[in-house]
């Protein structure tokens, strides 16, 4: 798409071109850079947890296994509010990791994409200084249960945090770095929407 604008003293014309695809694929690399300077400062005193949380049944309106309706679902469990309890749940682990009642900082980065059902999911980096992975762990685990997410959740320690920026990064090249025009409308749709 291209927009012209005309200087009136001069009447020379100049044109703007709009990409949407480029310029998600420019937020993508951003994105990526920023995440790589952070894991550079944080390699030797933490270690990087991959975390993936989803919605509990009655947010799905579709078996992914049968294609059928969930006789599960609810029509007031929305997307927006599956969304809004994957964030409550992951700024609960957050602000609410404790050592000897101190709050311990930790960093995090997420993606939240779509399943099949659009239904959203989330994947999430955790880096925590070592000597406290065991109650960090523990505390996602106390977390997730206190919400009541679905019962797929996925806790991996990821011993070099690269790896664990590796294993983000493909899934934030689904939602952020589209591999054509088609997957770029639905995720950006999506994500516009809800």
């Amino acid at each position: 798409e291209k927009i012209y604008i005309k200087n009136k003293i001069n009447g020379v014309v100049s044109n703007l071109t709009h990409n949407p695809i480029q310029e998600q694929k420019d937020s993508y690399l951003w994105f990526m850079n920023n995440i790589m300077k952070t894991t550079d400062k944080l390699e030797e005193d933490y270690i990087c947890i991959f975390l993936t949380l989803s919605l509990p049944s009655k947010f799905h309106q579709w078996v992914k296994k049968t294609k059928k309706p969930n006789c599960r679902y609810k029509k007031e469990c929305t997307i927006e509010k599956g969304y809004e309890l994957l964030n409550q749940c992951l700024r609960t682990i957050y602000k609410n990791f404790r050592i000897n009642r101190k709050w311990e900082k930790s960093y995090i980065t997420r993606v939240i994409e779509p399943h099949h059902d659009f239904t959203p999911h989330l994947h999430g980096l955790i880096f925590v200084k070592k000597e406290f992975v065991e109650q960090m762990i523990s505390h996602i685990k106390s977390i997730v249960k206190h919400f009541k997410l679905g019962k797929q959740k996925d806790i991996q320690i990821m011993k070099d945090t690269k790896k664990g920026v590796g294993y983000i990064s493909k899934y934030i090249r689904k939602t952020q770095n589209p591999n054509n025009e088609q997957v770029f409308h639905k995720m950006n749709g999506w994500k516009k929407t809800h």
